[in-house]
């Protein structure tokens, strides 16, 4: 879609409304319209991001988006003006390191500035996304299958996919995702431990040809399924974070 003549991310449903706009925008030089003002510099704007909140968790979505924006242009640093009114918008941004560093008043009210550079000194899982600490992390490689993959993580889709896969979901937009397995060894899983995802091959030819690394992710907690008081729980934790349903048939491993 185009804003004054420039690209926007845009999510809209099969009936035409959008439930979601963001329009980001670089800028060169000084930023003086807010206090105090910003030094000269290459930045990434978030100049609008709109959400109809309707529970999918599109917000971690858009967060995504715009780190992965500055990255591909070579952008470190990310500003953004949000009203204190947003209480949801702002304490989604400072989770993943947004931080208020000025203001800016207009006609409109006084917004916070919020901040985030990209490549600033590791912090947390959190705070520092999408950076990896390997200080004292051990390295895993997991596999999932391609009836999975996409719609769990729908930014790794391979090139030749078709995004009709891809839906407005909990488990597809947010950041953090839910991995079960059956298979032995999981258990020695820690919390900050590094998982390369590893798509499977699909049966439509060699797995040499049609299998691929395509994903990096940093473990936030590992549970057993016994240590679930009942299958409520269970479904209450996963169900977020994951594309697996009640019905799901799946294999032992699956994401």
């Amino acid at each position: 879609m185009r804003k004054a003549n420039e690209s926007a991310y845009v999510f809209a449903r099969e009936n035409g409304l959008i439930d979601g706009f963001l329009y980001l925008k670089i800028e060169d030089g000084t930023v003086d319209d807010v206090c105090p003002p910003f030094p000269s510099a290459r930045r990434l704007k978030v100049g609008t991001m709109k959400i109809n909140a309707h529970g999918t968790k599109m917000g971690e979505r858009f967060v995504k988006k715009i780190i992965d924006h500055a990255i591909s242009l070579s952008v470190n640093e990310v500003y953004v003006t949000v009203f204190d009114k947003h209480e949801g918008l702002l304490q989604l941004l400072k989770r993943y390191g947004f931080m208020q560093q000025a203001t800016k008043t207009t006609q409109n009210g006084t917004e916070l500035v919020l901040v985030k550079k990209v490549d600033s000194a590791y912090v947390s899982h959190y705070q520092s996304y999408p950076l990896v600490s390997l200080r004292e992390a051990k390295s895993y490689v997991v596999a999932i299958d391609p009836r999975w993959h996409t719609r769990l993580l729908p930014d790794s889709m391979l090139s030749n996919e078709s995004s009709d896969v891809v839906e407005d979901i909990s488990s597809a937009n947010s950041i953090h995702k839910v991995y079960m397995a059956g298979m032995r060894g999981m258990e020695k899983l820690k919390s900050g431990d590094v998982i390369v995802i590893y798509r499977t091959g699909d049966g439509k030819g060699p797995a040499y040809f049609r299998s691929v690394a395509t994903s990096i992710g940093v473990v936030e907690e590992y549970r057993h399924i016994s240590t679930f008081s009942c299958k409520e729980e269970f479904f209450r934790y996963c169900s977020p974070h994951s594309v697996l349903t009640r019905q799901s048939n799946t294999p032992n491993h699956a994401a």
